[in-house]
């Protein structure tokens, strides 16, 4: 019954990806910049990004405490996770407000935007894990689908009426209050509101300092990666590119996220370790996607439109990292509820390192084909350490992966290679896979 209900949750948090990142993320975007120029979309997501960071690190690695002791600690979870991430978001307020005063010296109402939604998600991200922690993915589906709807419609309107980058700020703003909003309502009349001991309140910061490694290097990977490809002197087609390759990988390994998510309370419920049958389910239902990346990257951004089709190399090259990137991600949730420390530490710490030594030496010369290959390194070298310390039988199944995706994703790619119909390219490498 655990395994039933861990799949159905793990789909229903994978329908509610789409529904965050590519309703509420690239057609978001991507129906803005129809509607106003580059430059106020520039803006925007400049702003936005600096804030996205500043969140990521402010949840302090708790994500992973609420997912663990939601079920158990229902009421101190909350209320003492929920303070420590405030008193930290408070507290680097003060370096948002000074950057991007310096930076938009006559935009004081952007500068206010981004401080009401750098906190407001801090509200969103905590009553969101406590949520899931109590497998209730359901009503998260429900919450962001009804913001997501909020989200589109107030910026349309809003760019209609040429308030610019404020009112796309708006428009997340919204989102995150009517998000925020309805999760502390969940929240408090599930979970109630109750402050733990100052003992109690360190061992969580502790606990969520083990996780900040793994945090730091997903940061890096997501976010600051287009900032560093900008920074090595890549144009700007390149550096969109790439995040258009990037954010395609990342859905397609959406349901491996999923499932590493909801892993950590079914795991606590059931007081048993369901990381094998995790990882299995993953990649099963992941490989024959990946076997259709690689078969025809091309005409898959092309889809997206004609100037993407330079990023098919890196497309592939991501396409080959969700497999590691599968066992790293539930082998982080695994090691949380198993409370290993030191592994936890070690795998963020090979996470980071094997990012950020090849980005400096590939990305000068290769472009987004050696930022990609940093990322895939980044997730091999950590998914090795992984397996070392998980099962042997998940040996078999990664072996079983790499064949299943060598043999459907080579034959796909040999028949498109011979301009025969890309789709028919896809579905064979899908069946053989």
């Amino acid at each position: 019954m655990s395994h039933e209900r861990l799949i159905a949750n793990s789909f229903l948090l994978f329908i509610d990806q789409i529904v965050v990142f590519a309703a509420g993320g690239w057609f978001y975007w991507l129906l803005l910049s129809k509607l106003t120029s580059t430059s106020v979309i520039g803006q925007a997501t400049a702003v936005y990004s600096l804030v996205n960071l500043v969140a990521a690190l402010s949840t302090l690695g708790l994500e992973y405490s609420l997912l663990k002791r939601s079920h158990h600690q229902r009421s101190e979870i909350l209320g003492t996770a929920l303070l420590i991430q405030l008193a930290i978001t408070i507290a680097s307020v003060p370096i948002v407000i000074y950057i991007l005063s310096a930076v938009y010296t006559e935009g004081l109402d952007i500068v206010i935007l981004a401080v009401f939604i750098l906190v407001t998600w801090t509200f969103l991200l905590a009553t969101r894990f406590a949520i899931l922690g109590v497998s209730n993915a359901r009503t998260i589906l429900l919450i962001d689908t009804f913001a997501t709807g909020l989200k589109l419609i107030s910026a349309c309107i809003l760019i209609y009426f040429d308030f610019g980058s404020a009112g796309i700020l708006t428009s997340i703003l919204l989102f995150n209050i009517a998000s925020a909003a309805a999760g502390l309502y969940v929240c408090i009349r599930v979970h109630g509101f109750k402050l733990s001991r100052v003992r109690n309140v360190l061992a969580l910061i502790k606990e969520g300092l083990v996780n900040m490694p793994s945090i730091i290097s997903r940061t890096l990977i997501y976010t600051l990666t287009i900032v560093l490809l900008a920074a090595v002197g890549m144009d700007d087609s390149e550096v969109g590119t790439f995040y258009m390759v990037l954010m395609i990988s990342l859905f397609a390994g959406g349901l491996v996220t999923s499932s590493a998510y909801m892993l950590l309370p079914f795991s606590s419920t059931s007081r048993a370790d369901l990381s094998l049958g995790s990882t299995r389910l993953a990649l099963s239902l992941t490989v024959p996607i990946i076997a259709a990346l690689i078969s025809s990257p091309e005409f898959l951004l092309s889809l997206i439109g004609p100037e993407y089709i330079i990023g098919q190399s890196a497309l592939m090259i991501l396409s080959i990292g969700i497999i590691p990137f599968s066992i790293v991600t539930v082998g982080i949730s695994k090691f949380n509820y198993l409370g290993e420390v030191r592994k936890l530490t070690a795998i963020g710490t090979i996470q980071v390192t094997s990012f950020i030594i090849p980005f400096l030496l590939f990305t000068a010369t290769y472009g987004m084909v050696g930022a990609a290959i940093s990322v895939l390194m980044s997730y091999i070298l950590s998914a090795l350490a992984c397996m070392v310390w998980s099962d042997r039988m998940l040996i078999r199944y990664v072996l079983n992966s790499i064949i299943a995706v060598t043999v459907g994703g080579g034959i796909g790619y040999a028949v498109n290679s011979s301009h025969l119909n890309s789709i028919l390219a896809m579905a064979i490498a899908v069946m053989i896979s």
